[in-house]
């Protein structure tokens, strides 16, 4: 995201902005690991699922603090890096409501999934993504749900292929930023076959 490089603020900043949204994914969205880190998932509930999650005094200062945080890191970010950050954020929406129409506002959307590059190949994000999907499938079947995620790793197409997912639609990032020296960012856009039929 950074197109200079990072001072020793900036870098610090960007861990305590991690540590804090972390703290907030926990009591906010589902958060599941395999072996203390070696995979992980998040997954981000509808907006109405969403609504009903914890409203307590501590969760509530750790949003306002996210907020804060994130509100600073912008305003040390360049007119570019703000342009980007921007483009990024409307066409992955605007694919998103395009590819899922009325669908997309009911949707669950695994925010993350990531395997310690040391433990890869033994099948951790496999079942976390799987564990998520269930999770989904088992509420799908009376409200109408499903699951989405976004990659930027054309090598995770088949992965996500194995474990029920399918692409809807590709969004090119920098493809019309002439200051973007390399070649456009694809971003695929999937969604969970499986939850799709037992929602529709």
């Amino acid at each position: 995201m950074w197109e200079r490089p990072q001072s020793r603020e900036d870098v610090s900043l960007e861990r305590l902005l991690i540590s804090v949204y972390l703290v907030l994914w926990i009591r906010t969205k589902i958060v599941m690991t395999v072996r203390e880190g070696a995979a992980n998932i998040i997954v981000t509930p509808p907006r109405d699922e969403a609504s009903g999650t914890r409203r307590d005094a501590l969760t509530n200062f750790v949003r306002r603090l996210a907020v804060a945080l994130h509100r600073h890191r912008e305003g040390r970010m360049s007119d570019l890096e703000r342009r980007r950050r921007t483009e990024v954020d409307e066409k992955m929406q605007d694919a998103a409501v395009r590819a899922f129409g009325s669908r997309f506002e009911k949707m669950w959307l695994i925010d993350e999934l990531w395997t310690d590059p040391r433990f890869q190949g033994r099948g951790y994000g496999g079942a976390l993504l799987d564990t998520a999907t269930a999770m989904v499938k088992f509420k799908a079947d009376w409200a109408g749900q499903s699951t989405w995620l976004q990659s930027s790793n054309v090598e995770n197409t088949r992965f996500y292929a194995q474990h029920g997912f399918e692409p809807v639609a590709t969004v090119l990032l920098g493809d019309q930023d002439p200051s973007w020296h390399w070649q456009p960012v694809v971003v695929t856009i999937s969604d969970d076959s499986r939850t799709k039929m037992a929602a529709g």
